[in-house]
């Protein structure tokens, strides 16, 4: 996100929200699952003075937890820590802001109710999903969905999925075309 996204981002004016496991700032650690896909020498974690830099060229920054916990594994005492944790670390270093989670996996079955209450609880502003499906205004902000464009994907597939298209609609799209030949 430093290095690779955030330059392209600001030569085109554009900004993001970047969320992190606040245990894993300024360590050497990876996600697990980072260190198996594609794209693992882009996958280094931010320094907090990093997360920093990129706050005062107006990003966001929201919790992913403190060490990437599947959220619907957790008994109420981890959920207390890995959610009240994460928000205590990110108002600690950057001031009592809205803060957003983006919960780790991001699955339907990654997070559960007892979760859910835990993090309006605690008092965060939106809860972010990665399984896909469209959003509209007077939504739930504590269910916002997003569409995964992870690094484990081709180019045109990135491309694809960043405009929004459902790549079983274009195979469909396609093989409907080949068919009528």
């Amino acid at each position: 996100v430093y290095t690779q996204a955030a330059p392209v981002l600001r030569s085109r004016g554009v900004v993001g929200t970047c969320f992190a496991a606040t245990g894993f700032l300024g360590t050497e650690s990876r996600y697990p699952h980072d260190t198996q896909c594609d794209a693992v020498e882009f996958a280094a974690v931010m320094s907090w003075q990093e997360l920093d830099e990129l706050r005062s060229q107006g990003w966001t920054v929201g919790s992913h937890t403190v060490d990437h916990a599947r959220l619907s594994e957790c008994d109420q005492s981890a959920l207390d820590y890995q959610l009240g944790r994460s928000k205590a670390d990110l108002e600690n270093a950057f001031g009592p802001d809205p803060v957003a989670i983006a919960y780790p996996f991001g699955g339907p079955f990654d997070i559960n109710e007892q979760a859910y209450r835990t993090l309006q609880e605690l008092g965060y502003v939106a809860c972010f999903s990665n399984f896909g499906g469209e959003n509209f205004p007077g939504g739930n902000s504590q269910s916002v969905k997003r569409i995964d464009i992870g690094a484990n994907h081709s180019p045109m597939m990135w491309k694809l999925y960043a405009h929004g298209y459902d790549l079983s609609t274009v195979r469909a799209r396609f093989s409907r075309l080949r068919n009528s030949r």
